[in-house]
């Protein structure tokens, strides 16, 4: 039974036609256990081109910072597999088991969605938003959110809610999801800082008559060389983790992967995460500037918007201040992903001290 939103602006679906290898289609749905990056293509792809020794006749692939991240991952895995072939067979499916572990802990994260900052490039993972507004609708008594879907309603940073849940037939259903609808709109809004154009609610279930919650019970994630590349990671990864509300920098992809293959090679020292591990700084195409992109996790009590905007300035003026302090007068451009909150941190994750 569906009840859509009355100020739903569209129930259309999201355009699926496209080509799946093209960096425009961000909103085609991947095969089971697929995934999109950033830019649109699916990475089985990207590493199909790899193995296929393909990447240097793509013109996409060479330039894109997303694709050449899952490249890096790739061919430290296939390092491995290789010397692990070589010298020590039975150690293959560890191998395997943790690179699999690595993979779907990054698919787990979803769609990326925008925060309700049109002037900076701010967003936040899907899994970590739905995690937040299921607890807001939970907190309506005869209530339980079952399931939660985001996706982008347009091209600017409005976002439509799709939610399922079941509910008690103590009172008229309409009412019961209309206060489900502006508890999601609530959080999503003050907890969150997502632009929710529509909520729509499907009831798949009935409950016996659910008591109240507490009024200490969550409601949300609550929220949850001098001018080189290295020394830029350390810079923006140290004026991130400096900002209330930062818990800590979720690794990129190919660390999490060179991690995972790292008891394989041959010396015992432990595999540590740095922070910059949770940063990634490249040239501009035109060698004109800077661009930093950085990972956050997330502390409760602090408002998701509020937060990844600090980020955003605060790194991009520790990079800035940088290169000038050395004799460099560059632009620099940032993008903030909220990937999750500190509940759900994975031990890959590097906190702050």
């Amino acid at each position: 039974m569906a009840l859509d939103d009355p100020q739903a602006r569209s129930s259309e679906p999201p355009h699926t036609d496209g080509s799946r290898t093209s960096p425009v289609g961000a909103d085609v749905y991947p095969f089971v256990g697929d995934e999109v990056l950033p830019c649109g293509r699916l990475l089985s792809r990207v590493w199909e081109r790899v193995r296929d020794a393909a990447p240097a006749t793509d013109a996409h692939t060479v330039s894109c910072p997303h694709c050449r991240e899952a490249v890096e991952g790739l061919a430290t895995v296939n390092a491995a597999t290789q010397a692990l072939r070589a010298e020590d067979p039975p150690g293959l499916q560890a191998l395997t088991d943790r690179v699999m572990n690595v993979v779907r802990a990054e698919i787990r994260l979803g769609r990326l969605l925008p925060l309700a900052d049109p002037d900076r490039e701010l967003r936040i993972a899907e899994s970590a938003a739905a995690k937040v507004l299921r607890q807001a609708a939970d907190t309506v008594p005869g209530v339980r959110a079952a399931t939660c879907r985001l996706v982008r309603a347009d091209e600017g940073t409005d976002v439509r809610v799709t939610m399922e849940l079941a509910a008690a037939l103590d009172r008229p259903l309409p009412d019961r999801v209309d206060q489900v609808r502006q508890s999601v709109l609530h959080s999503a809004g003050r907890d969150l800082g997502l632009a929710v154009a529509t909520v729509d609610i499907v009831v798949v279930d009935v409950l016996e008559p659910w008591p109240p919650l507490s009024p200490g019970h969550p409601t949300g994630g609550g929220t949850m060389t001098a001018t080189g590349t290295t020394t830029l990671l350390g810079v923006a990864a140290e004026a991130a983790l400096a900002v209330p509300g930062v818990a800590g920098l979720q690794p990129r992809l190919a660390h999490c992967l060179a991690a995972a293959a790292a008891p394989t090679r041959t010396d015992t020292a432990p595999h540590r995460m740095p922070p910059e591990a949770g940063i990634r700084a490249d040239r501009a195409p035109d060698g004109s500037g800077w661009r930093i992109e950085v990972r956050c996790v997330l502390a409760e009590g602090h408002r998701t918007l509020d937060t990844a905007q600090n980020v955003h300035d605060r790194v991009r003026t520790a990079v800035t201040s940088h290169l000038a302090t050395h004799g460099v007068a560059e632009p620099v451009t940032v993008a903030v992903t909220v990937t999750r909150f500190a509940a759900d941190v994975a031990s890959q994750v590097f906190e702050r001290r």
